[in-house]
């Protein structure tokens, strides 16, 4: 995206999730380093629920340019090489063994699911690939905010009934065209489901990125059948690299992040829409590239940059991010809200 296109913005006059009208300024003059949307930005911290949001921000009309380009909602091509299979071969097995998906799976290739214990970053980013969804539950789920179609497509291939809806309509015509999924353009809210409808419903990373997260949770929550889980993935505002990295954390991402949430705030939403929970903790996913852009982002401004490079970190950055996803798996013992991202399980 140039920077001929600017936002459209409006006042948040009132905490999204509270009501509060007392805020806090918590990082100003943020630009978006990544995609060049044109702007400076304000993250604010409401002073009763402590929700962290972005003020002003995109109004619901405009917030579309700021993914005009945008990573998540391209087919990515992975390349079909012997460590990729071994990777396959191991994911395999240990989704047999944590999730129950052992069709197909002997006990080989159970035996060398353990392996992934090894590395609890690769084990979480196999558990987010099915975003935690047990066999046990398999019928028909719903991917709000799915992006080109990914992890619908794993989710189809492991026996669900699968179907998506993202706002992106590049995206929804690669999931369409490319992978052949049931996918719709639109928001939750515009498709009007009917109620009880899904045996499961999921968000990776799409509740950060909306308006109004308890009305969102809410629509989830109305057509999710009695028992069903809804599972939601999003930024965590209490974790290590939030607290060290402060204005230059990646995930803000000003101006798509809309709104942060802590394991208090996320906890908050999901009471206030009627849901409950079953599961809230932190993770690793993802940490390891938290870690690298985040010192990139801090490099680049320092600097007075104006875009980081969109190239891959070089391998002794690499090291140094897989250093630290294993250094917090380790502290999550002893330091719950340390993870870089949000894990919640709840159900109607």
């Amino acid at each position: 995206m140039n920077g001929s296109h600017a936002l459209s913005t409006e006042e948040v006059r009132a905490c999204p999730l509270c009501g509060s009208t007392d805020k806090e300024v918590l990082f100003m003059g943020l630009r978006d380093r990544f995609f060049g949307v044109p702007g400076e930005w304000t993250y604010k911290r409401c002073q009763r629920c402590t929700l962290i949001f972005l003020d002003p921000r995109p109004t619901r009309e405009d917030i579309g340019k700021a993914y005009t380009v945008y990573s998540t909602h391209a087919l990515v091509e992975l390349p079909d090489n012997l460590p990729r299979r071994l990777r396959s071969y191991v994911r395999g097995g240990y989704l047999a063994n944590k999730f129950g998906y052992g069709t197909g799976v002997n006990r080989l290739q159970r035996l060398a699911g353990w392996l992934a214990y090894l590395h609890p970053g690769q084990r979480e980013y196999m558990n987010g690939s099915i975003m935690y969804l047990p066999a046990c539950h398999r019928g028909s789920v719903l991917d709000v905010g799915c992006g080109a179609g990914e992890t619908l497509d794993e989710l189809r291939r492991l026996g669900w009934e699968v179907e998506g809806v993202d706002p992106d309509p590049v995206a929804v015509a690669n999931a369409v065209r490319n992978r052949g999924l049931k996918v719709r353009v639109g928001t939750l809210e515009d498709q009007s489901y009917p109620p009880d409808h899904f045996d499961a419903v999921v968000l990776s990373h799409t509740i950060e990125h909306v308006h109004d997260p308890v009305s969102l949770l809410r629509e989830c929550r109305r057509v999710l059948r009695p028992g069903s889980l809804l599972v939601v993935a999003t930024p965590n505002t209490e974790s290590v690299g939030s607290g060290h990295f402060g204005p230059d954390w990646r995930v803000l991402e000003p101006p798509r992040h809309l709104t942060l949430f802590s394991r208090k705030t996320l906890s908050q939403a999901a009471r206030a829409a009627g849901l409950s929970l079953l599961e809230l903790r932190t993770t690793v996913r993802g940490a390891d590239g938290v870690f690298t852009e985040s010192r990139e982002l801090r490099a680049v401004r320092t600097a007075g940059e104006s875009l980081i490079k969109q190239e891959p970190a070089p391998v002794l950055e690499r090291l140094k991010g897989y250093a630290y996803q294993y250094v917090v798996s380790m502290a999550l013992w002893a330091l719950p809200n340390a993870g870089e991202e949000l894990l919640m399980v709840a159900t109607k």
